[in-house]
């Protein structure tokens, strides 16, 4: 629980950094997460933290 509680208090620092090294926008989500079916594999899904451009 520990290591999860870090990555929650830790999210903004990665996304930033993320943004920054990948010049894109993310787009957090929040506590309005959905369940997204990959397009490509309608077996794999995920519940997306945040959305790129």
């Amino acid at each position: 629980m520990e290591a999860i509680q870090r990555g929650i208090e830790h999210e903004w620092f990665a996304v930033d950094a993320y943004q920054e090294e990948r010049l894109c926008k993310v787009d957090f989500t929040g506590d309005d997460q959905r369940f997204v079916i990959s397009a490509d594999y309608p077996w794999l899904g995920a519940t997306p933290d945040g959305l790129i451009d």
